[in-house]
Parts: structure tokens; C-alpha cells; sequence
């Protein structure tokens, strides 16, 4: 599985994002162990990983989402020309 489709399986668990027409405040999965694990196949840092967990409950895919893709749909995430 490639970077961009564990990041859309990611963005398929999304409960709650903010987004105006160009940045993306926040998208938030659920901390489940499945999600975990798939979440930790993208990050290449312990910042990352610090910045994208801050809550306990949920974890924030801003931190990475934008070094596999420039766009979010609202559903997913794609590279936009």
C-alpha cells in the first residue's frame, strides 16, 4: 500500500475536520489500534508523531497529510494541478 492510499484509508475514519478553501485546521480520526498502525507507517519523525497525538482520544492527520498529497476533498486526500 502506498503512503497516499494508507493516508485515504486514514481519511475514510475521519469523525471531525475544519477547512475553509485553502487550509486545513484539522481532520481527526479515532486513537484505535488499527488506525495507530496505519498512521505510524507515515510518519518519519518523533515530531510528527508528537504533534498529530496531542489528544489522547483522536489523531490529527495535518501533521503528515500534506507530504502525500497538496488537496483535501472533503472525503480524501489527492495531489490537485
Amino acid at each position: 500500500m502506498t503512503k497516499s492510499e494508507i493516508l485515504n484509508k486514514l481519511a475514510e475514519n475521519i469523525v471531525n475536520y475544519d477547512a475553509d478553501n485553502e487550509i486545513l485546521y484539522f481532520a481527526y480520526v479515532p486513537r484505535t489500534e488499527s488506525n495507530m498502525e496505519l498512521f505510524l507507517k507515515l510518519v518519519n519523525d518523533s515530531s510528527e508523531i508528537y504533534d498529530a497525538l496531542e489528544t489522547p482520544e483522536r489523531i490529527d492527520l495535518v501533521p503528515v497529510c500534506w507530504k502525500y498529497s497538496n488537496w483535501f476533498t472533503g472525503e480524501r486526500f489527492i495531489y490537485k494541478n
